[in-house]
């Protein structure tokens, strides 16, 4: 069987540290504006600043800054080298519906096929972004070191992508009125009531809102009732606790799913740099495999709406 490497992109919040301990070769990165309108890469490890400082020039200052993909020819630059040395490329990148990164690693892959004929490269539209694509990342590395062909770990992912689920809440909704995702008034009567809106992955590979929880407390049980309901095997995962400029409130979270859910273990982590350019601050969400998400998340709303009663 041909070797083959993994491949991501910055939105899966993989440090250099992680992609080294699970032989995850390369990682696609995004340009991000500032507000004053300079730019650089995004950066998988956090030197230029520190998660909070980031976030809470987002939170404090008001300020917002933009994403945009890396170009095809700087993906094919990444890509190349991996083909002269006759390495096959199996690529996971952040939902299409959020970034534009998922076209342009597609249409790099179409140019390098025709350039490298004996070659395959397998581009996997993941449909979830930041933890969700590390576990995605992650066990797709598992995958390959078990022994599993390309084909048959890119159909894994195909097959598990939709087991991925988040479950938490997004607090700063003032972020998302600047964002345009909600306009003013909900957001200032919303933080008025003390709203916490929840979401989870849909299959247009967007998250959706489910339930709307009014206080933290209430969120959190919520939250773990509502993992309880749709996790499987929990014994045998290790959950992922993405947060933005809320590192308290998610350790208190962890602490919770160990004690309710007992999980193998429960990692809390900063959600990367360029997702976090979208989610911004208020961020407190847990990562797992679970059932298959229904369409339109009928089978999801209806259970959220039965725990929290």
């Amino acid at each position: 069987m041909k070797n083959y490497v993994i491949v991501t992109d910055h939105s899966a919040a993989l440090s250099t540290e992680l992609m080294k301990r699970y032989h995850i070769a390369e990682s696609v990165y995004l340009h991000i504006s500032r507000p004053d309108g300079s730019s650089f890469v995004s950066d998988r490890d956090w030197k230029m600043f520190t998660p909070d400082q980031f976030f809470g020039q987002m939170a404090n200052k008001k300020q917002i800054y933009r994403t945009s993909a890396a170009n095809i020819e700087e993906i094919k630059a990444i890509f190349e080298p991996h083909l002269k040395a006759g390495e096959d490329i199996l690529s996971i990148n952040i939902s299409h519906a959020l970034s534009g990164t998922y076209d342009h690693v597609y249409k790099a892959a179409e140019e390098l096929r025709a350039a490298y004929p004996g070659s395959k490269i397998v581009v996997i539209d993941s449909l979830v972004f930041g933890p969700g694509l590390t576990l995605l990342a992650l066990r797709a590395a598992m995958n390959r070191d078990n022994g599993m062909s390309l084909e048959d770990n890119a159909k894994w992912l195909e097959e598990n992508k939709i087991r991925i689920h988040e479950a938490g809440p997004m607090d700063d909704l003032f972020f998302l009125a600047r964002q345009g995702r909600i306009n003013h008034a909900a957001a200032f009567f919303g933080t008025m009531a003390g709203v916490k809106p929840m979401g989870e992955f849909g299959d247009n590979g967007m998250t959706t809102v489910i339930y709307k929880a009014k206080g933290y407390k209430k969120a959190m049980k919520v939250a773990v009732a509502y993992i309880k309901e749709t996790i499987v095997e929990p014994e045998k995962q290790v959950i992922f606790i993405g947060q933005s400029y809320r590192e308290e409130q998610a350790e208190a979270f962890a602490e919770l799913i160990r004690e309710e859910i007992q999980p193998r273990d429960v990692v809390v982590l900063s959600i990367d740099m360029s997702t976090g350019c979208n989610v911004g601050p208020g961020l407190n969400a847990a990562y797992y495999f679970g059932k298959p998400r229904s369409a339109g998340l009928v089978e999801e709303k209806a259970i959220i709406e039965r725990v929290a009663a």
